[in-house]
């Protein structure tokens, strides 16, 4: 069995599974300090907003996603990439209403004490999302072709503004 081990897959599993794992965990923060320190049944304006912006957030990723679900089961010939609803005014609605909603659980869970510590978590996650894994994939692909370099040109990368001209 020792054999076995030793087999390039347990590499495999540190660098892939126990990474991700690790990442999982760390991204939950704000979620683990909230519950573990949640004694009070007191309903606190931070609250109110940090609950309120979580809804926003999941709204918006919800109408982006099914903005672009809607695009890509039509037969587009006019646009080879969707420049209407949400995606007029952000690039990523998606990732846009993801950050939102852990930005919305880091308030409140900042509530807490040490809660402060939960911001950590979607400012990470947000990076990553801005800087290695979503966003850079898609506009290295999406750049080779000329609809979509003119579309970015007049539309915010990720957070929402109105269309430059």
């Amino acid at each position: 069995m020792r054999k076995k081990w030793n087999h390039p897959n347990r590499t495999a599993f540190y660098r892939v599974f126990m990474l991700q794992g690790a990442l999982s965990l760390f991204f939950s923060l704000p979620i683990i300090i909230g519950i573990a320190n949640s004694s009070s049944d007191s309903v606190t304006s931070i609250l109110i907003i940090g609950a309120a912006l979580w809804a926003f957030g999941f709204l918006f990723e919800t109408v982006g996603d099914a903005q672009l679900d809607r695009f890509k089961k039509k037969e587009n010939k006019d646009h080879r990439f969707i420049q209407h609803g949400l995606w007029k005014y952000t690039r990523h609605p998606n990732y846009f209403g993801e950050s939102a909603q852990w930005f919305a659980i880091a308030l409140i869970a900042a509530t807490v004490p040490w809660g402060w510590i939960s911001f950590i978590s979607p400012i990470i996650l947000t990076f990553f999302l801005l800087k290695i894994s979503g966003v850079p994939l898609l506009e290295k692909k999406f750049m080779e072709h000329e609809e979509y370099r003119e579309y970015a040109a007049r539309t915010n990368k990720f957070i929402p503004g109105p269309p430059k001209n």
